[in-house]
């Protein structure tokens, strides 16, 4: 059973790899989830994070409703759906 929050951990990855985990995790969450929060780190994930927002936002995957900033700068948030 599905808290409805996904979480995933990105830190020490290159942005390409994190690319492809984040798509697969997307791929595999269910219509109960309504969001994917990703831990990135601050000094390595910078590049992370500014994959995330160019290739994430305005609509440019059909799940994702927006991208917001998590708890602390090492986290971004893709929101599925309102809660």
């Amino acid at each position: 059973m599905s808290s409805g929050i996904i979480e995933i951990d990105l830190k020490g990855m290159r942005t390409e790899e994190a690319k492809k985990a984040i798509d697969q995790e997307l791929s595999r969450m269910s219509d109960s989830d309504y969001r994917l929060r990703i831990f990135h780190g601050l000094d390595g994930g910078i590049n992370i994070r500014d994959m995330i927002y160019d290739e994430y936002t305005y609509g440019q995957h059909p799940r994702i409703i927006r991208v917001e900033h998590g708890w602390n700068g090492g986290i971004t948030e893709l929101v599925l759906k309102d809660y």
